[in-house]
């Protein structure tokens, strides 16, 4: 009997253990909406539905000659990342990520230096301007084919073939700034849009709270 418990207890710490990285994230995510009013903003993106128009015919051209084959499963992206085919994405003080049930916050390394070169400039351009550095919110990373299934259950804008299998594409939540934060929304948006016009990257500006960005 006092095996079988301790075997239990084993178990419970176990699954402890592997949960509690989400948990600390959602912890994290909550003290953070709370500290910045965060989830407080109507949808605004100052110009973003105007500089943001690269559609999924345009952001397909980044990975035609360069991204890994749709996955089927999570555990099969879990193994890519084992390879060091793909790398993960790690928070900071300017890049937060939140709980991402239907992907992996993993992708290509060429994926990875854009996003480290992105927050870094982010990060500069709030201390350069004397501002409250928000971090950024990366809410959703490479799919598996299956994460794509269970988000078109609940997800209008999640389509079959999603640039999400790719391990080239990564969305920034930018309601999470906050209503309050409109300095470092712009400043931001600057910056990626600079990206954009040098073609280092593919937007696209979604209602749904979401920047879809594709590494070119």
């Amino acid at each position: 009997m006092k095996k079988f418990l301790l075997s239990i207890l084993g178990v419970m710490i176990i699954l402890f253990v592997y949960f509690f990285k989400d948990i600390k994230r959602g912890v994290k995510q909550l003290y953070l909406s709370r500290k910045y009013g965060m989830n407080k903003n109507d949808g605004t993106c100052p110009k973003c539905a105007f500089l943001f128009t690269d559609g999924i015919s345009i952001q397909a051209k980044a990975y035609q000659n360069e991204g890994i084959n749709p996955q089927d499963t999570d555990e099969a992206l879990t193994q890519l990342y084992k390879k060091g085919k793909l790398v993960k994405v790690n928070a900071n003080d300017a890049l937060h990520l939140a709980y991402m049930p239907h992907s992996k916050p993993y992708v290509l390394p060429k994926c990875k230096s854009f996003i480290d070169m992105l927050t870094q400039e982010y990060e500069d351009s709030c201390k350069k301007n004397k501002m409250a550095l928000i971090p950024i919110v990366f809410s959703s990373g490479t799919r598996s084919v299956e994460g794509v299934k269970r988000l078109q259950k609940r997800n209008a804008n999640s389509i079959k073939e999603s640039a999400h299998l790719r391990g080239k594409t990564f969305d920034i939540n930018y309601t999470q700034f906050g209503k309050k934060n409109k300095q470092q929304v712009e400043v931001f948006v600057k910056i990626l849009n600079k990206y954009n016009k040098e073609n280092r990257c593919f937007v696209k500006f979604e209602q749904n709270g979401c920047l879809h960005i594709t590494v070119n």
